[in-house]
Parts: structure tokens; C-alpha cells; sequence
């Protein structure tokens, strides 16, 4: 399951974001806040996230690897409630013709239609709230 965007910004700049693996909560509107302890592999980024109009949840990932030559990072959900745990995500910027293009993916084992259309939603809002933080 993956969702992209062409964000007016250079990809330097949307790189930059992403690569801090913090202050999620800027461009995710379902991350209520986030604290993280390192932007290295094997980091663990802690998010209390909103899932309902009085539900609150807490979720843990960890940072798998940053490729700043490719300007990619993947990290995977270790604790959260389901549907998440297991879930192992990956986010892609690249030059779009003086633009960004990010690629925002997930693999969640088992999942079914509903999972996939959660997790779609999920990061097309990720990807708007991107383009709202870093648009020229």
C-alpha cells in the first residue's frame, strides 16, 4: 500500500523533515504528540495519537534505517493498538522536476481492504499535512 505527492519544495527541504524522525505531530493530525530518543537507526519515536473523538492511544516505532543518498527512511510500528503492530513503513523523497515527490509506504501482514484504506487515509493526510508544513 503506498501514497505519493508532488510538494512544491525542494526535496532538500522536505528531506529534512522527515529525516529528524520528530515533531511528527506538525504535519499528522492524528499524532496529538511525539518524543523521540535519537534520529539513528535503532531509535525509538514514542506518539500519542487521537483515534476517535474521545479515544487516545499510544503508539512506539523504531527507526530501521535513514539513507540520506537516497533520501529514504523505514521504520516499523513495534507497539500500538491493532491494526498497527507489525506494520513496517517506508518514506521516499526524490527530485520531481525541481519538486518533491514523496513516496509514503506501508506492509502490514494481514491486512485486509479495510486496514488498506485506513492506512491510504492515514498517509494521504501525512502527505497533505507535508505539503501544508513545507510548500513555498
Amino acid at each position: 500500500m503506498s501514497e505519493s505527492a508532488i510538494i512544491n519544495a525542494s526535496p532538500a527541504k522536505i528531506w529534512e523533515v522527515i529525516r529528524s524522525f520528530d515533531g511528527v505531530e506538525r504535519y499528522i493530525p492524528m499524532v496529538i504528540k511525539s518524543e523521540i530518543n535519537g534520529n539513528h537507526a535503532g531509535c525509538e519515536r514514542r506518539c500519542n495519537i487521537q483515534l476517535g473523538p474521545n479515544q487516545t492511544a499510544n503508539m512506539v516505532e523504531r527507526l530501521d534505517s535513514i539513507d540520506d543518498n537516497t533520501m529514504t527512511l523505514k521504520y516499523s510500528i513495534i507497539d500500538a493498538p491493532p491494526p498497527f503492530p507489525g506494520l513496517k513503513g517506508e518514506v521516499k523523497v526524490s527530485d520531481h522536476e525541481g519538486k518533491s515527490e514523496v513516496i509514503w509506504s506501508g506492509d502490514m501482514p494481514n491486512s485486509d481492504k479495510e486496514t488498506s484504506m485506513m492506512l491510504s487515509g492515514i498517509y494521504k493526510t501525512a502527505l497533505d499535512g507535508l505539503k501544508k508544513l513545507t510548500e513555498d
